[in-house]
């Protein structure tokens, strides 16, 4: 089972946090209202996937096939941790 670098806990999944992909508003309409609207939706290209550890949240993948050997095989466990450094 791979093990988190930072908290170093058994972790089974990643949280996928998708950056990027909408800009909203939210505010109180004029009937008192909580409202969301949206002002910019992004394509593809532009938004930013972040895989984190489901226990402390930490940052440790940004691309899909890394973090999919982490969870397959353990491996790559410290790519982002030596960037870091």
């Amino acid at each position: 089972m791979p093990t988190c670098p930072e908290c170093n806990q058994d972790i089974s999944t990643l949280l996928l946090a998708k950056a990027g992909e909408t800009d909203d508003y939210f505010y109180i309409d004029k009937n008192g209202k909580l409202t969301k609207s949206n002002l910019h939706t992004f394509d593809d290209e532009r938004s930013i996937e972040e895989y984190r550890c489901p226990r402390c949240f930490s940052l440790l993948y940004t691309n899909k096939e890394d973090a999919l050997m982490f969870l397959k095989y353990g491996k790559h466990q410290k790519l982002l941790k030596e960037y870091k450094n």
